[in-house]
């Protein structure tokens, strides 16, 4: 049996300073450490620019939400370029809701914001 959190991750520095990551699997609370330590290595080295390629993510939780949200912002701080390809529409529905909550959005809790997020990706599956 496949391991539920295992997520997949390639990466390659393309051109100096620019890396692209193929992420397949899902990106939940127990996966999103190790993409945080994959991203954070390289935001050491301050890249031009960081593209995630998203066509194998099959989930992500608040968990995976904030690591890719708080790359965004890291890199950008910088001037970097940042970029996402290729999201399957429940990860993209996530992505969608999240951009479009008031920044003063609370949850009671991470498993709270998790239930809300599994909700939205369920309901677009079965809209497919």
């Amino acid at each position: 049996m496949t391991n539920p959190s295992l997520l997949r991750i390639q990466s390659r520095e393309s051109r100096p300073g620019k890396f692209e990551l193929a992420l397949s699997g899902r990106i939940d609370t127990i996966s999103a450490d190790r993409l945080q330590e994959t991203l954070a290595t390289i935001l050491a080295s301050s890249p031009r620019a960081i593209q995630l390629n998203m066509s194998g993510v099959s989930y992500i939780s608040s968990s995976g939400l904030g690591v890719i949200v708080s790359t965004i912002v890291r890199v950008r701080a910088h001037g970097g370029k940042f970029a996402m390809t290729e999201l399957q529409a429940p990860v993209r529905k996530v992505f969608e809701i999240a951009a479009a909550l008031p920044e003063e959005a609370v949850f009671a809790s991470e498993e709270e914001a998790d239930r809300y997020f599994d909700a939205i990706q369920l309901k677009v599956r079965g809209a497919e």
